[in-house]
């Protein structure tokens, strides 16, 4: 059983699930509702409340309340800023939805690119070193990819083409 949050980079796992079978997936994007309501094999539990456009989710109190009610074996979350060693996020109710779905979940796993470091954002969602897991891109500076080991979640590096390239 796993939870995605309705970001982008997470929304792209949703190709990919088919072939992973998770027995539920948890889910507050509307995107990632409509592709998993087609996967027989997959239940899945659709958070619902105030619908945002901009996002194409159901964020806000109905959403954490809604979350506060499950758990997840893992929650994959992404975001638009990484600063001071946390995850932050410029819209307040889309800091608490993600924090919300993080708490549910045993294992917690960031999916990020490198630029989103020392980006905007001014709602604390969690800090790095709470995270069990981040996947990360091969062009973060050497500097901040030793900060962030340092905080202690596994490090999984995803190659870009830019780097793969001579």
């Amino acid at each position: 059983m796993i939870a995605l949050d309705d970001s982008t980079t997470v929304g792209a796992l949703g190709a990919h699930l088919e072939e992973r079978e998770p027995s539920t997936v948890i889910t507050h994007s509307l995107a990632l509702m409509g592709a998993v309501s087609a996967m027989a094999h997959i239940d899945m539990v659709g958070l619902g409340g105030q619908y945002y456009a901009e996002t194409d989710s159901f964020l806000g109190s109905i959403v954490v309340e809604q979350a506060q009610r499950l758990t997840a074996d893992a929650v994959f979350v992404s975001t638009t800023a990484i600063k001071n060693n946390a995850l932050l996020h410029p819209d307040a109710e889309a800091a608490r939805t993600k924090r919300s779905l993080l708490q549910m979940g045993r294992r917690k796993i960031l999916v990020v690119d490198s630029s989103k470091y020392e980006s905007a954002g001014i709602y604390h969602v969690m800090n790095l070193s709470e995270f069990d897991d981040v996947v990360i891109d091969d062009q973060l500076d050497d500097a901040l990819m030793t900060q962030l080991q340092q905080l202690g979640p596994r490090i999984h590096i995803a190659t870009t083409s830019a780097k793969a390239q001579p």
